[in-house]
């Protein structure tokens, strides 16, 4: 009997249409992760070589970019000083051609804070020298150190960092003028462990800056963006190495407000804290959360282990690694990540580790393809902590109404600090909403991730909070001004002790007023202290 042709017409189009659906399985999903899991552990394979993280694009001849490959600068000189003299070299060159200065290290901000057209770039990552009072628990350290060498150099003397960013692949100076912030609830940002720090000025003069010793630049350049001179040495505060025990805890984010008040606030048990979003397109985008818990082992007796015997470090990146590409992929991948989030990585992350071995992980997601003009935008919002459920609901409904793809997003407990002048967290204890987004690269989705920006930066307003500065530079002048009223009070400090505008980026150039330049001064001549000596004990501040 033969099939009537409206049915055998009905069969072939069920069998082209599942072929349509099995070839975006391959193509969105299957592809996504073989790519990622494939280059990942390629990486292990090498060695960890090609998992090391990846800072801004190289410096080329004299021009450079940061991070997000948006803010391509052709600079005229680039200095790598390995000494004060070699900095005061450089600012010499500068008065003498009537150039502008900015300092960079990694280069991880991503608005174009480290850079200056046809100015003098100081890279700082040469600078890098460290020592530690183990009694008083001080480390003295240049600007220039990589956190992941402090990490090592700590750990090696039963010490830890008190409070820095997640990634480990920052400066020291990078983190103070960008007053970043960490995952431990019961710290306040990286200024409330700065005990002091040492200030180029733009003739050469080097000021100590302390609480207590020129406290007005002291507030002024953490968080300061290199606006107000470079930055040498610092002395912070560290802590004991300790061993935590894990638990991961599922909830939403309305349930989580009151977990962390009624669980974590004023505990000192907790020391570290991961509150991660499910960020696929459903029912629980931005409202299941996957809460990691490290609290204190206090009866902990053995050995801690050691982050140069970690050799386990690159798989565990890899993992992250290519988790954090599936996320960046269709509906179903996002999907697939937020049930490794949620199950799969609490099931295979070890039920104790140390300090160091939890900070000292670097994850890797700024593998930004130029080739195919793709890069991953970072923004976060700090909210108090009792209007955070607010903001995230509107916040949600924002980022569906552009499209937004969303990979990562966290909450992160910051307490109350009002060091930095143009700090975050100054009035209340907040939370910082911090989400990492893929973006492809054209003038129309350039201008999409802008207006987008602009809403959630006038939402964070609505709520009582701030946007984080060391991003895009979406926000208008006076949506920087409505959301840190201390601004104008900031770049009249700049005046102050910046007459000549020495010290400028694009940051500046936007929201200050180079046109108040005053001429440049008559240098001062170096004074030569003699090297310092590392190995000596920090100063008390």
């Amino acid at each position: 009997m033969r099939i009537p042709s409206v049915i055998e017409d009905g069969i072939h189009a069920i069998e082209h249409a599942a072929e349509k659906v099995e070839q975006v399985v391959v193509d969105k999903i299957e592809k996504p992760i073989e790519h990622a899991v494939g280059d990942a552990f390629s990486s292990i394979v090498n060695g960890g070589d090609s998992l090391s993280p990846q800072s801004a694009p190289p410096i080329r001849g004299t021009v450079a970019d940061d991070v997000s490959l948006l803010n391509k600068t052709k600079v005229n000189r680039v200095y790598r000083p390995k000494t004060e003299a070699d900095i005061q070299g450089a600012l010499a060159y500068a008065r003498q051609n009537g150039l502008k200065v900015s300092m960079a290290g990694a280069r991880h901000t991503m608005g174009g804070q480290t850079l200056v057209q046809n100015g003098v770039l100081l890279d700082m990552t040469g600078f890098n020298k460290m020592s530690v009072d183990p009694q008083t628990k001080t480390l003295h350290v240049q600007s220039g150190a990589m956190w992941s060498d402090v990490q090592k150099f700590l750990d090696q003397k039963g010490l830890s960092v008190d409070v820095m960013q997640t990634p480990s692949f920052f400066t020291v100076g990078g983190t103070l003028g960008a007053n970043a912030h960490g995952s431990n609830p019961d710290s306040g940002p990286f200024s409330s462990t700065v005990e002091s720090f040492r200030l180029m000025m733009p003739d050469g003069e080097i000021k100590n800056c302390s609480r207590t010793e020129n406290p007005e630049l002291f507030k002024a350049a953490i968080g300061g963006y290199g606006l107000f001179g470079v930055v040498t040495d610092l002395d912070i505060k560290v802590r004991d190495n300790e061993m935590y025990k894990f638990e991961h805890k599922k909830m939403d984010v309305h349930q989580f407000t009151d977990f962390y008040k009624n669980e974590v606030e004023g505990n000192d048990d907790v020391g570290y804290l991961h509150a991660l979003f499910d960020v696929s397109p459903g029912g629980g985008f931005l409202k299941n959360m996957a809460v990691y818990e490290y609290t204190k082992d206090r009866d902990f007796k053995g050995e801690m282990p050691k982050i140069a015997d970690d050799w386990m470090r690159p798989v565990r990146e890899a993992i992250s690694y290519a988790g954090y590409r599936v996320a960046t992929g269709a509906p179903l991948a996002k999907e697939a990540y937020w049930e490794a989030l949620d199950k799969v990585i609490p099931a295979v992350s070890p039920k104790e580790t140390s300090r160091n071995l939890l900070m000292n992980e670097a994850f890797d997601g700024f593998r930004n393809d130029v080739s195919k003009n793709q890069t991953q935008i970072f923004q976060e919002y700090f909210i108090p902590r009792e209007n955070i459920e607010g903001f995230v609901n509107q916040a949600r409904g924002i980022l569906q109404k552009y499209d937004a793809n969303l990979a990562v997003a966290a909450l992160r407990g910051v307490k109350k600090d009002d060091t930095a002048m143009m700090g975050y967290a100054n009035q209340k204890d907040v939370f910082g909403f911090v989400m990492a987004l893929q973006h492809d690269i054209s003038d129309k989705n350039n201008e999409k991730l802008a207006a987008m920006t602009r809403e959630l930066v006038t939402l964070a307003g609505k709520y009582g909070g701030r946007q984080y500065l060391p991003y895009q530079l979406a926000y208008t002048p006076d949506q920087l001004r409505a959301n840190y009223p201390e601004t104008d009070a900031f770049l009249e400090m700049k005046q102050k002790y910046d007459p000549t505008m020495m010290f400028q980026n694009k940051w500046f150039q936007k929201y200050g007023d180079p046109s108040k330049a005053q001429p440049m001064p008559a240098p001062v001549a170096p004074v030569d202290e003699g090297p310092i000596d590392w190995n000596a004990k920090p100063k008390a501040a």
